[in-house]
């Protein structure tokens, strides 16, 4: 993509913050596909690296992704834990996870909540908003670089976006 080599003056910008919010579960199975069979709403891909602010990867790093259903509803009690999960990094910091685009409710427009940790302490807490919806104007969490942009492909939404961990 033509991207320009890191030196030892270039910082990347770190991804803005975001609240966890009140729909967090902890320990949330290790899986990159977070819908289950029978699953209604279109798919979605979320993909991406995890960056120290100098563009090395951050290879240790462990994903907490979670989501409200299509029909704009956490799964806040079941043992299965619908539309919740975590992943590891590769050695290059990348992720993939395979779910379903998530809804609205209320004041908030469509997100996706992620945390991600470094060992045991969590280094960045954010949330990805889908472009399009009218509450982005006035939900107060909302910030421009967390507004996505997704690409549609073989039917399904396809994101990409590089977590940058805070300096």
């Amino acid at each position: 993509m033509g991207e320009k080599p890191m030196t030892s003056t270039t910082l990347l910008q770190p991804t803005p913050t975001n609240p966890t919010g009140p729909a967090y579960r902890a320990g949330a199975p290790f899986r990159d596909r977070l819908a289950l069979p029978g699953d209604r709403g279109r798919r979605m891909i979320l993909a991406g690296r995890v960056l120290h602010p100098d563009g090395r990867p951050a290879s240790t790093a462990v994903l907490d992704v979670w989501h409200a259903s299509s029909r704009g509803l956490y799964d806040l009690f079941s043992r299965e834990m619908r539309y919740r999960g975590r992943v590891r990094v590769d050695g290059e910091g990348r992720f993939h996870v395979e779910t379903i685009e998530p809804h609205g409710y209320l004041w908030r427009p469509p997100h996706v909540h992620l945390k991600v940790r470094i060992g045991e302490e969590v280094v960045l807490t954010t949330q990805l908003y889908l472009p399009g919806h009218r509450r982005l104007e006035t939900d107060p969490h909302v910030r421009s670089l967390l507004i996505v942009r997704p690409e549609p492909r073989d039917g399904a939404l396809e994101v990409t976006y590089d977590l940058i961990l805070p300096r």
